[in-house]
């Protein structure tokens, strides 16, 4: 904060401006500096203060330098809580609605933040939660609680059931457990094998001896059975965790039950999935982030589920269940691919959707059709059918998607033996831009089998709504089967029998969804069905026409070589095809231009382009850096192209991002559902009473705050029979609202009725504060704000809300912060023990100096004197040492 500038040995690139406004190394940063920390250390650090509270105490005394003080903890890893600056993205109420058991144990919300925190203080370049767009945190997030649900058997299982599930308590400690192992009956002194310690391992976790009492119960500090909330098992993942987590110290492999404790019971299940590796570096965290694959976490967590079949299938499906559970909760429409567990996303899936053992995902669409050189038809609720012919036809279609095929016979009908068709064209048409993506297989080789197109499309979310054509029905019945166009749910086509009968009726279907010639974008169109598995002869398609580039068929001269394909991995096909083949397929359409995505012709875009504006879907906002595409429409003004692009998008807000302008809001007043249903203004967080930036257009907007109340909060009639209604708001809050404290939804649903007269945190002051009018000055500050993030929980008393929220802090300094008390005032003047002092000094409650000793703590006991607390708690210390 002195020097200013960068982490000196490259932790972070962070520019950390200089404290004061000096220079460099200047004693005026240096004084300004030393002022901050000291008085942070007199108003707000204890002896159990953290980095956290370092960071938060140094800022608030930092004043208008704040910024700087949170850039320079920021620059050295210290970051801010992530619950606290996530909380628009998971909070309590989140965090509640997963799992509500009766004793939570160490699964508490506090505890996960904790856990966030300490993970990402200590692993700064392999953070939790923070990577990605809102939307991959929010998927990752719900993966892991999928599993963690699963595992913990929603937040009750902190041990092993098979092995710790009979257990007894040894000694005063409560938490030192004994177990007895299902299925032993160990006799007295008798030796116990862990079957979850590896011997062979090389863990710094090594295998203790084992021995039984004389009840057969053996000491759960010396078992690697599974805790926490992935049930961590083996010795080998525990050393693994410990060399992590620990310090240095042995603390896991010694004391293995602290994985069922505190935060480690989360820290562990994190660990595990930001480190453990298969296939040499896939992670849980990686599979999420970049292959979007909840199947290949579950390959990771408990690999034994894969393949999700025989015993597996039943438990494969209540985790998925819990997995949808989770993604409902993060507010997601959509779960992600599950092809890195095997026979998960082919059978299980669609099965429990059907037999509805997953409940939870009834709401949440995913299917996958697969079609693939025969062709074999694999459709979205996994039944199957060969077609054999040729023909254009869709595979899917709706008012979001096209895609359209090719299929055509291979094999003349004087081969024998096998016989096959083979799909040689693809085009993707995007209904509401208008793009297309196409890619053809020419060769269609006679000595290759396999030769053809393969194609998988995975549905997720609501993309697929709707759809109809050769990979089924999406939506009729749930069951997403086949039918034909112009027939009712549940007229389904006969795909009963063997593989030659499923061949003969699937030729229905290939003409019902053939192609009409003026919507198809396939090159060369042809609305010619010819449902014959040969070509050649008397039927429709030649064999020539799929052969057309054997040796003896030369290509339209070209002096285009490979090396003229920028694209590397075009170049390389090109010249795979040119070993396969000895033609030159530089000339043909697929390498000229990129293969089935346009946007990829900007890396042969070498002008400047018109300067004119274009949407760039991805961002949500229109662009003029000269790399539109000759698909995309152009406008003259940004402001033009939001309006006709991005309706519903805030007009303001799209152009201002289009411009890069920091867009400041309208400051007008809008509904806020999300936080107990009141009026909120469009601007930015953090500026006054603003709550947060309108990017939507369909949110109405309201020039007074009054007008925002009356309009969208006002009284109704009720008119429908099923809602209940209540005599009192009490009674209303208790029976409909009882995760909320009773005063705030009093409070809140009649905002007439006054201020409570009771306490809350004030996380940002660093104290609690009274919900009274703030013109009679501290305490009152008002009632709580409505955007905590979770149910705000009001207490009676300062020092009750002091003690139950801000339990870090001194107790006395807490309260006399809220009351806006002088520190001089502070103490009892009464004595208690000072643990610190010589192993036991008596010192009084007060500020100042001997025989002061600070202020007591509320769990301290206070004695009336000096010889009182020496006699009473300290009958071993001599007078020179006994008391200040």
């Amino acid at each position: 904060m002195v020097r200013g500038g960068t982490h000196p040995r490259g932790k972070t690139t962070i520019d950390v401006p200089i404290v004061g406004g000096g220079s460099r190394d200047s004693q005026e940063a240096f004084d300004e500096m030393g002022r901050i920390f000291y008085e942070a250390n007199v108003g707000c650090l204890t002896p159990s203060s953290d980095f956290r509270n370092i960071r938060e105490c140094t800022a608030m005394m930092a004043g208008l330098d704040s910024a700087n003080v949170y850039a320079a903890w920021d620059a050295v890893g210290v970051v801010q809580d992530w619950c606290t600056a996530n909380v628009g993205l998971f909070d309590y109420a989140k965090f509640s609605a997963l799992a509500a058991p009766a004793d939570p144990g160490p699964y508490t919300y506090v505890n996960f933040c904790d856990a966030v925190y300490e993970w990402n203080i200590a692993n700064p370049s392999n953070q939790i939660f923070v990577q990605g767009t809102e939307t991959d945190q929010l998927h990752e997030l719900a993966a892991f609680f999928g599993h963690a649900l699963t595992n913990s058997n929603e937040f009750t299982a902190t041990r092993d059931f098979e092995e710790c599930n009979i257990n007894k308590d040894v000694g005063v400690d409560p938490s030192v457990k004994w177990c007895k192992p299902v299925g032993t009956n160990l006799a007295t002194n008798q030796e116990y094998t862990d079957p979850f310690c590896d011997q062979g391992s090389t863990s710094d976790c090594t295998c203790p001896t084992v021995t039984a009492d004389n009840e057969g119960f053996v000491p759960a500090n010396s078992l690697f059975f599974g805790r926490g909330a992935f049930q961590l098992s083996y010795n080998y993942n525990y050393g693994s965790f410990n060399n992590a987590m620990s310090g240095g110290r042995d603390d896991f492999c010694t004391n293995p039950d602290l994985v069922a404790s505190g935060t480690a019971a989360w820290t562990s299940a994190i660990h595990f999935w930001m480190t453990n590796q298969i296939g040499g570096s896939r992670t849980c965290h990686s599979s999420i982030l970049d292959d979007k694959d909840f199947g290949g976490t579950l390959d990771i967590i408990n690999g034994g589920e894969c393949p999700a079949e025989g015993n597996n299938a039943n438990k494969v499906k209540a985790r998925m269940n819990q997995y949808c559970k989770a993604s409902k909760v993060m507010g997601l429409d959509s779960i992600l691919g599950l092809e890195g567990c095997a026979k998960l996303a082919e059978e299980r899936f669609l099965e429990c959707l059907m037999d509805g053992s997953c409940p939870e995902c009834n709401d949440l669409e995913y299917g996958s059709c697969s079609i693939n050189p025969d062709p074999h038809y694999v459709i979205w609720e996994n039944n199957w059918y060969d077609y054999h012919g040729g023909c254009d036809h869709y595979a899917i279609t709706n008012s979001k998607l096209q895609v359209q095929i090719r299929t055509r016979p291979l094999k003349p009908e004087s081969d024998s033996g096998f016989k096959w068709s083979s799909t040689t064209q693809i085009a993707v048409k995007i209904m509401d831009t208008g793009e297309v993506f196409r890619i053809r297989h020419n060769a269609g080789i006679r000595d290759s089998a396999w030769g053809g197109l393969h194609m998988q499309i995975v549905g997720n979310g609501k993309f697929f709504d709707g759809s109809e054509g050769m990979c089924g029905s999406w939506n009729d019945g749930g069951l997403r089967k086949r039918k034909l166009p112009g027939q009712t749910m549940g007229d389904l086509i006969d795909l009963s029998g063997d593989y030659d009968e499923k061949r003969g009726k699937s030729s229905a279907a290939a003409e019902s969804w053939k192609i009409p010639l003026t919507e198809s974008e396939l090159w060369e169109p042809s609305d010619i069905c010819d449902h014959s598995p040969v070509c050649g002869g008397d039927n429709a398609f030649p064999c020539g026409s799929t052969r057309r580039h054997l040796k003896q068929v030369q290509p339209p001269p070209c002096d285009r070589t490979c090396d003229d394909v920028s694209i590397p991995v075009f170049r390389e096909q090109c010249e795979f095809d040119n070993d396969r083949t000895g033609l030159n397929w530089a000339c043909e359409p697929n390498y000229l231009d990129p293969v089935m995505c346009p946007r990829y012709s900007r890396l042969f875009n070498t002008g400047t382009g018109s300067g004119e504006w274009y949407v760039n879907w991805a961002d949500e906002h229109c662009a003029n850096d000269g790399l539109a595409g000759n698909w995309q429409t152009l406008f003259g003004s940004a402001l033009e192209c939001c309006r006709q692009t991005l309706p519903y998008k805030s007009l303001e807000w799209c152009e201002a991002k289009s411009r890069g302008i920091v867009y400041q809001g309208t400051r007008k007043y809008y509904v806020d559902h999300q936080h107990q249903s009141s009026c909120a203004k469009d601007c930015s967080p953090g500026n006054n009473d603003c709550t947060a930036i309108i990017e939507d257009s369909w949110i109405t907007l309201y020039d007074t705050i009054s007008e925002c109340c009356r309009q969208e909060l006002g009284t109704a009639i009720i008119e429908d029979s099923w809602i209940t209604l209540y005599d009192t708001i009490s009674e209303c809050c208790r029976q409909e609202l009882g995760w909320l404290d009773a005063d705030v939804c009093a409070s809140s649903s009649n905002p007439s009725g006054g201020n409570t007269g009771k306490f809350y945190v004030d996380y940002e002051g660093l104290k609690c504060a009274q919900d009274c009018d703030s013109v009679n000055g501290l305490p009152c500050m008002g009632p709580p704000p409505a955007a905590s993030g979770f149910p705000t929980a009001l207490y009676n008393t300062a020092e009750s809300c002091c003690n139950e929220k801000l339990q870090w802090l001194d107790l006395g300094q807490c309260v006399a912060d809220t009351n806006g008390v002088p520190s001089q005032a502070l103490g009892s003047e009464q004595w208690y023990v000072d643990w610190n002092r010589n192993f036991g000094t008596c010192v009084k409650d007060c500020l100042g100096n001997a025989p002061c000793g600070g202020l007591k703590q509320n769990w301290e006991t206070a004695y009336i004197s000096a010889s009182d607390c020496c006699t009473t708690a300290i009958p071993w210390q001599p007078s020179s040492v006994c008391h200040l």
